[in-house]
């Protein structure tokens, strides 16, 4: 890549002609060039440090409150997924000669027919702090309904107030991360694959810009947060972080592993011009790695079977559970590994909004699609009931049956009782499995689990609770909430900050002189930390609804 044309001083010059020794015969150990505790360094100044594949110019940037930092962004962590690449698992990057500039991000994975397949990128970003020690290390994965998604998008400026290392990358989404064949040529996970050499090439890499491997925090929302829960479940990521942090969504709920992946390859092959009537793995296999990505991801619904497009399902590709392989990351059900204790021993911090159902309720569109409505009000238990996680359609139909009259009684489903709709999908979808996840580690093991439940009335809130992975919103920089220190939004923004940081920094979330006091819940307890405009440790979340919920799925 061209270094940037920009005047140089005399020590920068002696940095750069260093790290160009030696970088095109082999590949350079990490090595950290300016140390993150200089922090007599000017905004737009240059910076340098050497990864495992070459040696990289950044910059200095600056926070929104003033905190100077050091700017690494489009890092390559594996090689461009292309041609026979495309839905296998990711492979190492190619090393590079001179300095390649860090300072411009990375493509966004095929999307909604955009994007590129060069995808696959880094970001780094290092606070500039009067300690040499080691940084604790945050690594987000962004959410997106295993569908959209970018790494661009995540401003890192709270972040850096708080004095943590905060990585972001980009992995594959939609039909080209997540199409399965069920086969050991398109096994599936490809997205989470790249999920796992990502925190690879951290624990190999992050030394080098100052961060501590050995204090990892993975963390993400939505989809992210179903992700960082998968890799918690997978031996694949073990020893690759120590702290998890799953938003709004976590892998044993109802959404975040795919039951009929080889269907809908055939259905995408089929909608795209393949004639898939007596066709077989490999001819399929070969026409979807010939097609263009924008017409693979333009419109994720083609795969739908015409069941799920009448229940209004919003995601058609997923997490599947893959054969057994060297590089397979899901091979057995979240569910069960997270019953029998055998996800990886790490610190676990899980929790949901208290309108976490709006993303469903809304991008449906049931409260306004009168036909859908209706189909609901007839049709209850057999669209409900196949979104249960029960074994038979005995099973869901009489669960649906007690889900139907738990939420709307005597009368049934209506869309007039507009609370109860959010709150089902709300609990179906994400606060049950949330609550479940944190109550089983918390039976099953020592570790400290920290449940939250956001309900703060403010930036994303309707009348109907706070909507789904609002949370993001107070912890990346955003433009929705006020940003005003001193506004209640602000006060939000500095809690949350404050705890996410301070479980990456200590394995909890609250420290000596915190103003919150979060329990942890236990077997006990079962405490979580209650967040409205004031942050308040209460017992049982939800009681009543969740007591429900555990009456009807298998505990």
């Amino acid at each position: 890549m061209a270094v940037r044309d920009r005047n140089m001083g005399s020590a920068t010059l002696l940095l750069a002609a260093a790290l160009c020794v030696g970088v095109a015969d082999s590949a350079p150990r990490p090595q950290l060039l300016q140390s993150p505790s200089h922090v007599d360094l000017l905004q737009g100044e240059d910076v340098f440090v050497t990864v495992e594949t070459g040696a990289l110019r950044g910059v200095v940037a600056t926070s929104l409150n003033g905190t100077l930092y050091n700017r690494f962004v489009g890092i390559p962590f594996a090689t461009p997924p292309l041609g026979d690449l495309r839905f296998r698992a990711p492979q190492p990057a190619a090393n590079w000669s001179g300095t390649r500039d860090a300072l411009t991000y990375g493509s966004e994975c095929p999307q909604e027919g955009v994007g590129s397949e060069d995808c696959l990128y880094v970001n780094v970003y290092v606070p500039l702090v009067n300690d040499s020690s080691p940084l604790a290390v945050m690594v987000n994965i962004y959410g997106g309904a295993y569908t959209v998604g970018s790494s661009t998008n995540r401003a890192p400026d709270y972040f850096m107030d708080k004095g943590v290392l905060l990585v972001t990358f980009n992995y594959r989404v939609g039909s080209i991360g997540f199409l399965s064949l069920q086969n050991d040529d398109i096994p599936g996970n490809a997205g989470l694959k790249d999920q796992v050499f990502a925190l690879q090439w951290v624990q190999r890499n992050i030394a080098a810009f100052g961060g501590d491997p050995d204090k990892v925090t993975i963390f993400g929302e939505s989809a992210g947060g179903s992700s960082t829960s998968h890799l918690f479940f997978s031996p694949a990521a073990r020893g690759l972080f120590h702290g998890v942090i799953m938003e709004s969504g976590v892998a044993n709920g109802n959404w975040s592993v795919e039951q009929s992946p080889r269907e809908k390859a055939y259905r995408l092959a089929a909608a795209l011009g393949f004639q898939t009537q007596g066709a077989n793995d490999s001819a399929v296999a070969a026409f979807l790695r010939a097609a263009d990505h924008a017409d693979l991801t333009r419109d994720n619904s083609q795969a739908l079977s015409d069941f799920e497009k009448r229940g209004r399902k919003g995601i058609a590709f997923s997490p599947v559970i893959e054969p057994q392989s060297d590089t397979a990351v899901v091979t057995e059900s979240p569910g069960d590994i997270l019953r029998d204790g055998r996800y990886n021993q790490v610190a676990v911090m899980t929790g949901v909004t208290s309108a976490d159902g709006s993303v469903i309720v809304e991008s449906s569109g049931i409260l306004t699609d009168e036909a859908f409505a209706a189909d609901m009000r007839e049709n209850f238990t057999l669209l409900v009931g196949s979104q249960l996680p029960l074994p038979t359609v005995e099973e869901q139909t009489e669960a649906a049956v007690k889900v139907e009259n738990f939420y709307f009684g005597e009368e049934g489903f209506s869309v007039n009782n507009t609370q109860a709709v959010y709150d089902m999908y709300s609990d179906m979808g994400f606060i049950q499995p949330a609550e479940e996840l944190a109550r089983i580690v918390a039976n099953t093991s020592d570790l400290p689990v920290y449940l939250y439940y956001f309900d703060y009335n403010g930036y994303g809130a309707t009348e109907y609770g706070m909507s789904h992975a609002a949370e993001t919103q107070y912890l990346f920089l955003s433009f929705g909430p006020d940003m005003d220190p001193n506004s209640n939004d602000g006060k939000v923004i500095e809690l949350l900050t404050t705890l996410w940081t301070n479980f990456a920094k200590f394995g909890e979330p609250t420290t000596g002189g915190s103003p919150v006091t979060w329990e942890k819940f236990t077997a006990e307890t079962a405490n979580y930390l209650d967040m409205k405009l004031e942050f308040v440790t209460r017992q049982d979340l939800l009681k009543e609804r969740m007591d429900f919920w555990k009456q009807i799925l298998p505990q």
